[in-house]
């Protein structure tokens, strides 16, 4: 918007440090949520794993007690 306002030429405008920040920004605000999905559904996995095991654990803990 300020570029616009003090009317650069467009060579200054692709030259300026703000155009490079922005581009930046949006580059690692994608990637962030592409990799949002398989790190969130691997976290996932491993929790979901470990409560199968300990739920296949329990009834032999239980049986062990009462023997």
């Amino acid at each position: 918007m300020l570029d616009y306002v003090y009317d650069l030429p467009f060579l200054q405008l692709l030259n300026s440090n703000s155009l490079d920040i922005v581009i930046m920004q949006g580059l690692s605000g994608g990637i962030g949520v592409i990799l949002t999905v398989p790190i969130a559904a691997a976290f996932s996995a491993v929790l979901l794993s470990r409560h199968r095991q300990q739920q296949a654990d329990e009834p032999e803990q239980a049986k062990a007690s009462q023997a």
